[in-house]
């Protein structure tokens, strides 16, 4: 195990190294199971690669994301010895992905939920509507009257700042 990562999580030389199914403590809730799977399968079947990406907590409960690449090491017996290969930070990888995902959805003035993202949850309401008659989506929509001749006659940028002012209020 490279010093450096279990540095930045803030760990003694050491703590990873052993079995990975001691680092199950670590990883994010969320992914433990998929992680456990995967190991529980290379172990069973002693071939195959994996390829994934999991978050490492922090000793300041702080998450990272990594990518393992690893194989199995197999014994003359049959059984695996061990499983080798290479953990690499992608935390500003995904960190950059995760933003370009947001951005996709929210508006890059007020960080709001954009139209895109609004028509997507209408139309997961209305399916979920659907099976059931008493639920009702209901759609409210507040419009700012003469808005746009805000923006006409003071500008954008005073149309913003007031948009900016509203959203924080």
């Amino acid at each position: 195990m490279n010093p450096e990562i279990e540095a930045q999580l803030g760990l003694g030389r050491g703590t990873l190294e052993g079995p990975a199914s001691a680092w199950l403590e670590l990883l994010h809730p969320f992914e433990r199971d998929r992680y456990r799977a995967v190991l529980d399968t290379m172990l069973e079947q002693r071939r195959g690669r994996i390829n994934q990406e999991f978050r490492l907590r922090a000793v300041d409960g702080h998450y990272f994301w990594f990518l393992m690449k690893a194989r199995p090491v197999v014994g003359v017996d049959g059984e695996v010895i061990r499983i080798v290969g290479t953990l690499s930070d992608v935390t500003e990888e995904k960190t950059s992905e995760e933003r370009l995902l947001h951005d996709a959805v929210h508006d890059n003035l007020t960080g709001l939920p954009n139209r895109e993202l609004f028509f997507d949850r209408l139309e997961a309401a209305l399916t979920f509507a659907q099976t059931d008659p008493r639920i009702r989506p209901t759609v409210i929509c507040i419009d700012i009257d003469s808005f746009r001749q805000v923006n006409e006659s003071i500008g954008l940028s005073a149309g913003d700042s007031i948009l900016l002012t509203c959203r924080v209020a």
